[in-house]
């Protein structure tokens, strides 16, 4: 029978990370939520980082939490470009044309049946051209780009088949956390558009010197074959 002093156990899976309580604390901790983003956005964002931390006793939330994050980050973008929508959008499809009332459930319906919106014709239900309007429309910074796209859809991926998700350990799900968080701010503040996050670019500075590593290493290998 399994008792409640088992449930409070560190994950060993954390082991190879050489993770305490302490780190994950200090890993989310890195990057702040602005103000500015929706109050039910920022604190469902709070939430992800409570999942993050208990993932310490139980490594299998580090996977809900990347698809927790893929549904927030879905939610965020849709209030986002919701926002810049007519009161009354004209919208088209097959030569048809109606007018309709602004209306967040009708007019996503819309636009997975492939009405177009009057002003917004590059517009589709899918996640990858809302975020290139908003792209085009500045509400995105040009530092948020493909790299962001590619991770909303292995998130997106994780959530529609858990069963053929592979477990997310926390070397990377945190560096997603970081993102998302970014990308969420420069949606609602563009105080966050030129101001990459300190975590963002030491985690590239990272990334490039192991890039670098890895080709230095096969250079090697080719010289003395």
């Amino acid at each position: 029978m399994l008792k409640t002093k088992d449930l409070f156990k560190p994950d060993i899976r954390n082991q190879p990370f050489n993770l305490s309580e302490e780190d994950l604390m200090d890993y989310v901790s890195r990057i702040e939520i602005s103000k500015k983003v929706p109050r039910k956005i920022n604190e469902m964002l709070d939430f992800t980082r409570r999942m993050i931390l208990y993932g310490y006793y139980n490594f299998d939330f580090y996977t809900q939490t990347a698809i927790y994050l893929f549904l927030i980050t879905e939610s965020a973008i849709k209030e986002r470009i919701y926002e810049e929508f007519p009161e009354k959008c004209p919208m088209i499809k097959d030569g048809k044309t109606e007018i309709v009332t602004k209306n967040y459930r009708v007019i996503f319906q819309r636009l997975r049946e492939d009405w177009q919106l009057i002003g917004f014709e590059k517009l589709g239900h899918s996640l990858d051209s809302i975020v290139r309007v908003l792209k085009t429309e500045q509400v995105l910074p040009k530092r948020i780009g493909d790299t962001e796209i590619e991770i909303l859809r292995q998130l997106r991926n994780s959530a529609i088949d858990l069963t053929r998700t592979e477990p997310y350990s926390p070397a990377v799900v945190i560096p997603i956390y970081w993102q998302i968080v970014d990308f969420i701010n420069c949606l609602y503040d563009k105080n966050f558009h030129e101001s990459e996050p300190k975590a963002l670019k030491q985690l590239r500075e990272h990334y490039r010197m192991l890039s670098q590593a890895v080709e230095k290493i096969k250079k090697t290998k080719k010289s003395e074959n």
